[in-house]
C-alpha cells in the first residue's frame, strides 16, 4: 500500500468508527429517554392512583354526611321543640329519639371506613417519598405532609363525633320506659348541639381535604409535564449535537473515500 492511500484509508476508518460512536450515543440517548419518561409516568401514575383513591374516600365521607348532618339536625330538634315530635305517645317517642341516636352513631362510625381509604393514600405517598421511592423534586415533603395533616383532622373530627354519638347513646341507658326526664332530655339536647358543631367542622375539614389533594394532583401533573418537556429538549439537544459530530465523521468518510480512489 502507497502512502499516498494511507492516508485517505485512516481518514475512512476514523469516520466510520466516530459514525458508529455517533450512532450508537444517538440510540442511548433514545432509549435512555424513554427509560427516564416511563420512569416518571410509573411514579406519577401511582401517586394519581393512590390520590384517585384518596378522592373517593373523601367523597364517600362527603355523602354520608350530607344525610348524617339531616339525621342529627332531626334529632336535636326533637329534643329541644316538643312540636317537633310526631307521636303523642311518651313510650313511642322515646324509642324513637333512642333509634335516631343509634342510627347517627351508626352512619358516624361508617365513615372511619370511608375515610380509611383516603388516610391510607396519603401514607403511602408519605412512607414512598421518605423512603426515596419517589423521585426528587416529583413531590415535595411538605406537600405530602399538608395532605397528610389534612387526613389526620378529618380522622380527629371524626372520633370526636364518635365519642359524642355514645355519649348520646349512654344518656338513655336506665331510662324507663315512657317519656324521658327533662333534665335527661336537656342534657341529650346539649350533646345533640355539640355533635351539630363537630359534624359542620368535620364538613369543612373534609372539603379541606378534598382541596388540598386536588392541589397536590394539580402540582404533580404540571411537574411531570415540565419533567417531560425538559427531557424532551435535552434530548432534541443531544440528538442534534450527535447528528451534527455524525455528519462531520460522513466528511470524513468522504474525503478518505475521494482520496482512496484518486492516489
Amino acid at each position: 500500500m502507497t502512502q499516498k492511500r494511507l492516508f485517505p484509508l485512516l481518514f475512512l476508518l476514523l469516520g466510520f468508527v466516530g459514525g458508529a460512536i455517533c450512532l450508537v450515543m444517538t440510540i442511548g440517548v433514545g432509549v435512555g429517554t424513554g427509560i427516564v419518561v416511563g420512569e416518571v409516568a410509573s411514579v406519577t401514575g401511582t401517586i394519581d392512583d393512590l390520590l384517585d383513591a384518596a378522592a373517593q374516600g373523601v367523597e364517600g365521607v362527603g355523602k354520608r354526611l350530607g344525610s348524617l348532618k339531616s339525621l342529627a339536625d332531626e334529632f336535636e330538634q326533637r329534643t329541644l321543640d316538643p312540636h317537633a315530635r310526631t307521636t303523642k305517645s311518651p313510650d313511642v317517642e322515646n324509642r324513637l329519639l333512642r333509634e335516631i341516636a343509634d342510627r347517627v352513631a351508626d352512619r358516624i362510625a361508617s365513615l372511619e371506613g370511608a375515610l380509611g381509604v383516603a388516610q391510607a393514600g396519603a401514607g403511602v405517598i408519605e412512607k414512598a417519598l421518605r423512603g426515596g421511592r419517589v423521585p426528587a423534586g416529583l413531590i415535595s415533603s411538605e406537600q405530602a405532609s399538608r395532605l397528610l395533616d389534612a387526613v389526620q383532622s378529618v380522622e380527629a373530627q371524626v372520633k370526636r363525633a364518635i365519642s359524642q354519638a355514645d355519649k348520646i347513646r349512654a344518656r338513655f341507658e336506665g331510662v324507663a320506659e315512657g317519656e324521658l326526664p327533662a333534665d335527661r332530655l336537656k342534657q341529650l339536647a346539649t350533646l345533640a348541639g355539640q355533635l351539630r358543631e363537630t359534624l359542620g367542622t368535620l364538613t369543612s375539614a373534609v372539603d379541606g381535604l378534598g382541596a388540598e389533594i386536588t392541589t397536590v394532583r394539580g402540582e404533580v401533573g404540571n411537574l411531570r409535564a415540565r419533567i417531560d418537556w425538559w427531557l424532551m429538549i435535552a434530548a432534541f439537544v443531544l440528538v442534534s449535537f450527535l447528528v451534527w459530530m455524525a455528519l462531520g465523521q460522513a466528511s470524513l468518510m468522504v474525503a478518505g473515500w475521494r482520496g482512496w480512489w484518486t492516489s
